[in-house]
């Protein structure tokens, strides 16, 4: 059913401008939801998936691919977001990541670390250390980004006390 709905989906998506990352079929509180994810490297916005919503919603009303009563909802897929395929393993190089293997990979099934492209049929992972980590994309079961939280620049404390001295100064001054 994914399949069908992704083939249906996918057109209205690209001809609003974006991507369809994924869609889902979920049971949440006894119904049915069918989850749609977008997205486009500058972003989504609430009226990205406000209009998307509404031609999706459109789309299957005409085509009535589901049997039963169902609740559309049409979201990013977040700064955690899955990654899908090889493609996404590689497009997102650099960024922090958490790759489950469906058998251990140095002694391990959950790898944390930095991705570091796509080699061969590998992805290449840093993981804490600094070691590198080769992991079959065939023993891959899940993968998806991990948030980072940015920290702002500060300047030190020396510069900090240098700003406020000279600012007493010219206040002094006055």
């Amino acid at each position: 059913m994914q399949d069908t709905l992704w083939t249906i989906i996918e057109p209205v998506v690209r001809d609003a401008g974006l991507e369809l990352w994924d869609v889902d079929i979920v049971k949440e509180g006894g119904r049915r939801v069918v989850q749609v994810q977008i997205d486009r490297p500058t972003g989504v916005t609430l009226e990205d998936c406000r209009a998307v919503s509404r031609r999706v919603s459109d789309v299957l009303d005409e085509v009535d691919p589901l049997p039963d009563n169902y609740t559309l909802e049409v979201a990013s897929p977040g700064v955690e977001r899955k990654l899908r395929n090889r493609a996404d393993l590689d497009r997102f190089h650099g960024s922090l990541a958490l790759i489950t293997t469906t058998q251990a990979v140095a002694g391990e099934v959950r790898h944390e670390g930095r991705l570091q492209g796509v080699e061969d049929d590998h992805v290449l992972l840093q993981v804490s250390g600094g070691a590198a980590r080769s992991i079959p994309i065939s023993a891959i079961r899940g993968a998806h980004l991990l948030f980072e939280a940015q920290t702002n620049s500060r300047p030190d404390d020396d510069d900090a006390t240098d700003q406020a001295n000279s600012a007493g100064a010219v206040r002094g001054r006055a």
